[in-house]
Order: structure tokens, then sequence, then C-alpha cells
């Protein structure tokens, strides 16, 4: 479960990073809590997000500037988004819809194949 969490917390911050590229963008989401702090701290460092890591003088970091998204950001965010959804029962049942359908037209497509040979062979007799 905490990696579902952790999946959507990094989309929400992405998001959140791209609306703050956007010169006119709602107001944005204040993170505060350690999980959200420590997932944009490596955001930032791994170029993700604009933005800088502000450290105490002791080293560890106290908080976080952001600004704004990178392009490397948007693709990674794109990438979170779509194994999302192709993780989510929706898609899966669509799935299993194309693959069901699949088999009924099969079915359909050979026995209508069989019924065209039967009237063929009674219209013209032929054996």
């Amino acid at each position: 479960m905490k990696a579902n969490n952790d999946v959507q917390l990094m989309i929400d911050i992405l998001k959140d990073a791209a609306g703050r590229s956007d010169q006119e963008s709602p107001a944005h989401r204040e993170f505060h809590e350690k999980r959200e702090l420590a997932l944009i701290f490596d955001m930032i460092e791994a170029k993700l997000i604009r933005g800088e890591v502000l450290r105490s003088k002791e080293g560890p970091p106290r908080g976080a500037a952001m600004w704004g998204i990178t392009l490397a950001g948007r693709e990674y965010l794109t990438k979170l988004k779509t194994e999302r959804n192709d993780a989510s029962w929706r898609a899966k049942a669509g799935k299993a819809a194309w693959a069901f359908g699949g088999v009924l037209i099969g079915i359909l497509i050979s026995g209508t194949t069989a019924v065209v040979s039967a009237v063929a062979l009674n219209l013209f007799k032929l054996k």
C-alpha cells in the first residue's frame, strides 16, 4: 500500500511543480510531512524539479524551495500516470473486454464460415 501512496505522492508533487511553472497557476499545495519533503529533496537533486534544498549548517535538509518542473520531470510524471492507470482495475477490465471481444469475433467468424459453407453445399449440391 505504501508504494501506491508514494507513487500518488510523487504525482501530486510533480503536478504541483508543473503548476508552479505556469505563471497563471492557482494557489499551490504546501508539503510539510517528512515523507513529502524527503521526496521533494530527492526530486530536486535528481533534477526532476526546479528548486533548491535548504540545508542547515550541520548538513541535514531543513526545507525546500520549489519553483517549477524540468522536462525530465514532465516525462517522469507522464510515466507515473501511465503506470498508475495501467495498474488500475478499469484498465485491466478493458484489456479483458478486448480479449473477450476478440474471442467472440473469432467464434462468430468461424461459425459464419461454417454456415456459409453449408448453405453453398446445399445450394449448389457440391460434394
